[in-house]
């Protein structure tokens, strides 16, 4: 896991910047949602295969779910925009824990496990 290269701390800021933004002005900060998902699936990309995952890592993806589908409700604009958002999260962070990524998946071809 030492040799895992991805920026923890600017995700760990990402999400509580798009957090902010939901739970303060009740819209969504697409800026920062969209960084918080390339983000997500970077770091899918660098835990592929990774028998060891960073339980911290996987505590704030799980946290900020649960914290975006929980405010979905009181959103003011852009409910839409955090639905997407939030599933394409949670679909990095299910990924992570079956050590694949994005790549991983390509539609129309049948995965053989």
């Amino acid at each position: 896991m030492s040799n895992m290269i991805f920026d923890q701390e600017g995700l760990r800021r990402q999400i509580g910047r798009l957090l902010l933004s939901i739970q303060a002005e009740r819209s969504i900060d697409l800026l920062a949602a969209q960084m918080v998902v390339e983000q997500v699936k970077e770091l899918a990309k660098t835990l592929k295969g990774s028998e060891l995952l960073p339980r911290t890592v996987l505590y704030e993806l799980h946290a900020a779910i649960k914290i975006l589908r929980a405010e979905i409700p009181h959103i003011k604009h852009g409910r839409d925009d955090v639905v997407r958002t939030v599933d394409e999260i949670e679909l990095a962070f299910d990924l992570i824990l079956r050590g694949e990524c994005h790549e991983s998946r390509v539609p129309g071809v049948p995965r053989i496990v």
